[in-house]
């Protein structure tokens, strides 16, 4: 065998291990919902940013009290990610403090199940205390 040849096959072999181990994976699309399981309407300021600090959802949105059922508001694919990136979610009701949680992508490329960032505004029994709640993700870890 002469050195060319070699060496061609060389490389052939290192661009067919090279592929299997280089896949990349597309970002998919993110979604986030808000979502009022109180009897108050509520203003609430909600920023999400990447793992680089960058904002990629502010807004705030007046969300109106519960009636026959829960009262929602969605933000479909207001950005995309690959699984095991995080996102910082900062919600702040305006009479309350700002809520804080992290979430990890980890359903990316399912059809069946998207991933959706969920911040669910509760109260106690005794309607004393509102809070927000980030504990319902879908496909989505908690960091």
């Amino acid at each position: 065998m002469d050195r060319r040849t070699a060496l061609k096959m060389i490389s052939a072999g290192a661009a067919m291990w090279g592929a299997g181990c280089l896949s990349v994976e597309e970002a998919g699309p993110i979604d986030f919902e808000l979502l009022n399981f109180t009897e108050d309407t509520h203003q609430v300021d909600v920023t999400i940013t990447d793992e680089d600090g960058n904002s990629v959802l502010e807004e705030t949105y007046k969300i109106e009290e519960r009636r026959d059922g829960t009262r929602a508001i969605q933000e479909e694919e207001f950005t995309e990610a690959t699984n095991g990136e995080t996102f910082d979610i900062v919600v702040a009701l305006s009479d309350g403090e700002p809520e804080e949680w992290g979430f990890r992508v980890t359903c990316n490329e399912s059809d069946e199940t998207p991933d959706v960032f969920f911040a669910e505004i509760r109260e106690t029994h005794d309607r004393e205390h509102t809070y927000v709640e980030f504990q319902q993700s879908t496909c989505s870890g908690d960091l």
